[in-house]
């Protein structure tokens, strides 16, 4: 059976409800671990208290400072004071850009540092966090199949139907690498393959660690984006603004039903997190529906 896993640093959003019952929904015989990140504060609001004792939810604190320590190398931990973040600043307004500082440039993600780079820094930034975590936890902590997933992800169908010997991520958009919102390693041998090339490339994130190229080197599978994420695909009532998904509308019944007649295996909202859904939107017409 798959271990599923989640990752969150601060104060976990209400919004997430919908994620952890959706899942219990459709995994009642499946485990979910939530990893709370201790070096940036972790904790549970009271509408999510229920999380806490329920019987197929466990919460983890944990430290991903020290599993990075242990896991990432080559590894800069110094550049976390003001002077870096000039540093940053003007090297981001191509000042000094010149200086090879180790860096990659992406026109649609802009400037990353690579880990070796005297620039680089993680501790603050709590996207590449996540990035980092759902990479790490697979290798220090799982010993078969695990898969990870964004907590902005609605679960609608029971996702061990398709975690089989082949590992994956999902299309993003029409772009020329995946989306890690959803990652399923196999095994062991796989999550520490994914590990050692984020370490090889010095940079965790999904636009370069999940390339085409390296999906198809570390043998992911690349599920198009039409099973996964509405608001990427244009034949979706839901397609372009993930609003839709929390809005009432007169089609909110209708895009419910399309979330299921296309058969869509999960649907990832796009952050939102402190979106407050509305009565008789999408997002609480599936709350309904997955109440325990």
């Amino acid at each position: 059976m798959t271990q599923f896993f989640g990752y969150w640093g601060g104060s976990l959003p209400t919004v997430t409800d919908l994620h952890f019952k959706s899942f219990i929904h459709f995994h009642p015989d499946s485990q979910y671990d939530l990893w709370m990140d201790e070096d940036v504060g972790c904790a549970i609001p009271t509408e999510l208290d229920w999380i806490k004792s329920h019987q197929h939810i466990r919460i983890r604190n944990f430290s991903l400072s020290g599993l990075v320590e242990r896991y990432v190398q080559p590894l800069t931990t110094t550049a976390d004071s003001k002077t870096y973040d000039f540093l940053r600043f003007i090297h981001s307004k191509k000042i000094l850009r010149y200086i090879n500082i180790k860096s990659y440039y992406a026109p649609l993600f802009k400037i990353n540092y690579k880990h070796s780079s005297p620039l680089f820094t993680y501790k603050r930034d709590l996207v590449y966090r996540g990035d980092l975590a759902r990479c790490i936890i697979p290798v220090a902590h799982y010993n078969s199949a695990s898969l990870y997933s964004d907590l902005d992800v609605c679960f609608l169908s029971d996702l061990n139907k398709i975690c089989d010997e082949q590992g994956f991520v999902y299309e993003w958009e029409s772009y020329d690498f995946a989306n890690s919102a959803i990652l399923y390693s196999p095994n062991k041998e796989i999550a520490r393959s994914i590990l050692a090339e984020g370490n090889s490339i010095e940079c965790f994130r999904p636009w370069y660690l999940f390339s085409s190229a390296i999906c198809k080197k570390l043998n992911l599978k690349i599920y198009p984006k039409n099973r996964f994420d509405a608001m990427w695909d244009p034949e979706s009532m839901l397609s372009g603004d993930a609003m839709k998904f929390f809005v009432k509308s007169p089609q909110s019944q209708q895009m419910v039903d399309q979330l299921f007649s296309k058969k869509y295996i999960v649907n990832h909202w796009h952050n939102n997190w402190r979106t407050k859904p509305e009565v008789g939107s999408t997002y609480d017409l599936l709350m309904n529906q997955f109440r325990l």
